[in-house]
């Protein structure tokens, strides 16, 4: 049997009239696909998903650990707390 995974979501655009852009993602948040849907369908996906939204910190968290990924240890810059990636 699996496991529950938590589920996150992360909206990063809500300029475009009827429609909400946003980050998807189970367990990593580091590792997402990046989706839109009209809002109406937003809602009931993350009600359905019982998603946990990112906050601003969170999601700068989420940043530095793929600027890490990306560009390796930068000497004390890109320190996350660890509360949302492995």
């Amino acid at each position: 049997m699996m496991m529950a995974q938590k589920r996150y979501v992360r909206i990063t655009n809500r300029d475009r009239p009827g429609f909400v852009e946003f980050h998807f993602s189970f367990d990593d948040p580091t590792l997402y696909l990046e989706m839109i849907l009209p809002t109406e369908a937003f809602t009931e996906f993350c009600r359905s998903n019982q998603v946990t939204f990112l906050s601003d910190e969170d999601a700068e968290a989420v940043a530095k650990q793929q600027e890490k990924w990306r560009y390796g240890e930068t000497g004390g810059e890109g320190e996350t707390s660890g509360s949302l990636t492995h």
